[in-house]
């Protein structure tokens, strides 16, 4: 995967992890963790459930990496291809997955300010 890439993701995850420690240590002990059509909270469960996003992150970066690594036969099963343009497809492919696991990471961190700025709304029944 592209390098920038890499250390976006573990940014990204870095700031998920701080959010969720700031707001395990603020929440009530019961919060919102479920949200209406409208953003309004109508289900609810302990506070350590902040943490779930930044596991989120972890499982994907994960699984991102486990990806850019599988060898490039197993990615052209279907259309063998000739041997000079194996290493072109290789890094393009790295490149793609890292990019996703970033764009995922970053989508991921906006969930995790959702969940904690609707945290300390009341819940609507």
């Amino acid at each position: 995967m592209p390098r920038f890439s890499q250390v976006l993701s573990l940014v990204v995850l870095a700031g998920s992890i701080i959010i969720a420690l700031y707001a395990y240590m603020t929440l009530p002990a019961i919060v919102p963790t479920h949200l209406d059509g409208n953003f309004r909270p109508d289900g609810q469960g302990p506070k350590w459930t902040v943490f779930l996003v930044p596991l989120m992150q972890v499982f994907w970066i994960v699984f991102f990496q486990a990806i850019s690594r599988v060898p490039s036969e197993w990615n052209t099963w279907y259309d063998p291809m000739r041997p000079e343009k194996t290493a072109a497809v290789k890094v393009r492919t790295q490149r793609i997955v890292g990019w996703s696991n970033a764009l995922l990471a970053i989508l991921c961190f906006g969930g995790e300010i959702l969940v904690v700025s609707t945290s300390r709304m009341p819940l609507t029944k």
